[in-house]
């Protein structure tokens, strides 16, 4: 029997959106500050502000505004007991003690897709440039150590290898190990991993749409993920470690960007991207229980707005979590929209 879920609302202040969650608390963003809270109740206690244009801050007074400018926060990670990194559109720094530090070293304006920077056993965080990149110029995946305000870059992957990096996941199961995620053409689709800090690179997968993904989720016996096609019908996957095998789970209504494991249960968020692959325009979550059976949690149409102000997404908050809860906010959905959701096994039905 697949497992049930319940979904409930999250009563947070209108524009308030919960990016991290652990066992200390909870950090908020609005807009493009970030806030403190043990229990989700105001008031909130101000970390600090990522430093923006007064133009881009006045714009970000309308939903349009935020959206057209990227205007949010795509990661907020502890890297330490006082020490926050952020990227926010497509920039990087740090939140130390309440005080915004400036991070050196970026190539080039570059976004980082959300829950895709990998942190060490050592407390650096490993980031890999997501860009436009029709040229397919070199790709630079970035190291900043637990001490350091500069990204160093370790690895550069070739021009034409890919177009843009979308992500670099730790494997909490295999210290040392860590995932990397490239799109968005058939030969460019590819997972790989290295076991010595990008010093070299092993092809897990490559060569069509059914390898490319966004997310990784991590269970003891197996690796998860979503396909991100554009074209083709989308698929979840599993990568059992054992064997070294690979096996489709059930379709999937549309290319899935997210992902994140809690209590044992993988959760993917799809995207309403109106892509070719997407026959009905929609963000849906997915849970995969500990049977690979899959059940759809939620759903939210995507709004009347064009994909240039963003398409629907459905953003986890990261962190290691409390109680198995998953939060989550969606971006450009009815229904969802500015709004958080926590969502729990086993104490309600899908839907």
């Amino acid at each position: 029997m697949a497992t049930a879920f319940r979904l409930d609302p999250v009563t947070v202040p209108s524009g308030y959106l919960v990016e991290w969650v652990d066992e200390e608390g909870y950090i908020l963003s609005h807009r493009h500050r970030l806030f403190f809270s043990t229990d989700l109740n105001p008031p909130y206690t101000p970390i600090g502000a990522f430093p923006v244009k007064k133009s881009h801050a006045l714009a970000a007074h309308f939903a349009w505004g935020r959206r057209l400018l990227r205007f949010m926060f795509y990661n907020v990670m502890k890297q330490g007991p006082k020490r926050l990194l952020c990227t926010f559109g497509k920039s990087v720094g740090l939140m130390v003690d309440g005080q915004f530090q400036a991070v050196t070293g970026l190539r080039r304006p570059a976004r980082f897709l959300r829950g895709s920077c990998a942190v060490d056993a050592d407390g650096g965080v490993y980031l890999g440039e997501y860009l436009a990149n029709p040229e397919r110029t070199p790709l630079h995946i970035y190291y900043l150590a637990p001490d350091s305000t500069h990204l160093d870059v370790v690895c550069t992957l070739p021009a034409g290898r890919a177009r843009h990096i979308h992500g670099i996941f730790a494997d909490p199961f295999e210290p040392g190990s860590l995932w990397l995620t490239t799109g968005d053409l058939p030969n460019e689709c590819r997972i790989q991993r290295t076991r010595d800090g990008f010093k070299t690179l092993e092809v897990i997968g490559e060569g069509d749409e059914t390898w490319r993904t966004v997310g990784l989720a991590f269970r003891e016996d197996a690796v998860y993920y979503g396909m991100d096609a554009e074209f083709q019908q989308n698929y979840v996957y599993r990568l059992d470690r054992a064997a070294g095998t690979r096996k489709q789970l059930f379709a999937i209504d549309g290319p899935i960007y997210y992902a994140k494991t809690a209590g044992g249960v993988v959760y993917f968020s799809l995207t309403a991207e109106g892509c070719p692959s997407q026959t009905v325009n929609r963000a849906t979550i997915w849970a995969v229980d500990q049977s690979d059976q899959g059940t759809a949690v939620a759903h939210y149409a995507k709004d009347a707005l064009p994909k240039l102000l963003m398409p629907g997404t459905l953003h986890f908050a990261l962190g290691p979590g409390r109680n198995d809860t998953v939060f989550f906010y969606g971006v450009a959905l009815k229904g969802a929209a500015g709004r958080n959701f926590a969502l729990n096994p086993s104490l309600g039905t899908g839907c």
